[in-house]
């Protein structure tokens, strides 16, 4: 783990200095603006792909007490989602100061929201996974893995971690004249200040919001890491946070960190909770473990409701925290079509545009910036957190789960302490 964190390092190193000299950010600038029609596409089917088999693999298993920790596992993620979100929004907004209220003709438009394609991907996909529920064969089997293909397909790029890291590091010095070169581009475009409380950041200082985006972002998923550590501290009689962080965490995070995939961290979340899971069963912990990696990405969520302002900003758009409220429910929804790969806070652009009511040259900036600020950077800040919060989590929802039910002490995993 720490050979691929330091090739990562090595390769960002290097792509910071080759970017610099090649000054690729207007051919950059060429390439984002064709992805954007690409995006658009592939969006909606990527989050059908991705939600509809998963929720038919939540709706088929057959054994019971399986069954009973699916349910709450779901029900305690989404609560921790649901409290993330709401914490993460009230700083969102007290950061950037947002208004209470939208100017007149600027509000959520509920009818434009019910009648887009993301809202009817979602319906269908719930549909479609209700539908083939108690059905079989070699076709639901194939649909149930498309998934994990997904995913697998992208840690592909991972076992390419020095390449992945250049090109971060190329991007991420490219970033101003790759914007300013997409922006050329886009009829009657503009890019406006970004305010935060303590101070605004000019027209021309893409890069500055961008580095600014990416320390908030930090700052709250590293913020939730260390209340949820406090907090299986307080309720685990067995837990160390020395132990805790010598033994899994600066070692795992550092590579999420370098490769933005959070599915790697999962060989090493397994071993962790075998070690403080204190008599959790095999099956319970594998299943938590597996959950955890699609259901509890709450760093994502809380990418997403930093950027959103600031995007909104930028181009001109007003946002006020009502605005930002009636959001919440889309974020928290489409948190379960997340499919746990670099790159994976695209799906909720243009859903937020939509829903939003963005449209004509505005909507192209907001692309552009949305899906060119969640790249880098706040990628790795977000998917280390969300990869990492996982152990604590599980271990809490385990813990919960045995007062509630208590488990069968023969299947219990010989408790070990560090």
């Amino acid at each position: 783990m720490g050979w691929s964190s330091l090739q990562a390092l090595c390769g960002l190193a290097a792509g910071l200095l080759v970017g610099a000299k090649l000054g690729l950010g207007p051919a950059m600038g060429a390439v984002a603006q064709r992805l954007i029609g690409v995006y658009e596409v592939g969006a909606p089917v990527l989050i059908f792909a991705i939600l509809a088999p998963s929720m038919l693999k939540l709706l088929r298993h057959d054994r019971g007490d399986l069954r009973r920790f699916t349910i709450h596992a779901i029900a305690w993620f989404s609560a921790l989602r649901l409290a993330v979100i709401v914490v993460a929004t009230l700083a969102v907004a007290l950061l950037y100061r947002l208004p209470l209220t939208e100017p007149v003709g600027m509000a959520w438009n509920i009818p434009s929201f019910a009648g887009n394609r993301y809202f009817l991907t979602l319906a269908a996909a719930c549909l479609t996974a209700w539908f083939l529920r108690n059905r079989s064969g070699w076709a639901i089997g194939l649909f149930m893995r498309v998934p994990d293909s997904i995913e697998a397909a992208g840690n592909l790029l991972t076992r390419l971690t020095p390449l992945f890291g250049f090109l971060v590091g190329i991007y991420i010095v490219s970033l101003p004249d790759m914007l300013a070169s997409a922006v050329d581009r886009i009829p009657n475009a503009a890019l406006h200040a970004v305010t935060f409380r303590w101070f605004s950041i000019g027209e021309g200082g893409p890069m500055t919001v961008y580095l600014a985006v990416t320390a908030v972002t930090a700052l709250l998923c590293l913020g939730l890491h260390a209340g949820l550590v406090a907090w299986a501290r307080l309720t685990l009689p067995a837990f160390s946070i020395r132990g805790y962080l010598s033994g899994y965490l600066l070692r795992v995070y550092p590579l999420i960190w370098s490769t933005s995939a959070e599915s790697l961290a999962i060989p090493a979340n397994l071993a962790i909770l075998r070690r403080y899971g204190g008599g959790v069963p095999d099956a319970l912990r594998d299943l938590s473990a597996g959950l955890a990696a699609t259901l509890n990405l709450n760093g994502t969520l809380i990418c997403c409701l930093v950027l959103l302002p600031a995007v909104c900003m930028a181009i001109g758009h007003p946002l006020s925290v009502v605005a930002l409220l009636t959001c919440l429910p889309l974020i928290f929804v489409l948190g379960y079509a997340i499919p746990g790969i670099p790159g994976e806070l695209a799906i909720f652009a243009d859903p937020l545009a939509q829903a939003l009511g963005i449209s004509g040259a505005e909507r192209d900036l907001f692309l552009l910036l949305f899906l060119s600020w969640q790249i880098g950077l706040t990628d790795s800040f977000r998917s280390a957190g969300s990869a990492t919060d996982a152990v604590p989590v599980t271990l809490l929802l385990t813990h919960a789960y045995r007062f509630g039910s208590p488990l069968d002490s023969a299947s219990r995993t010989p408790q070990s302490r560090p």
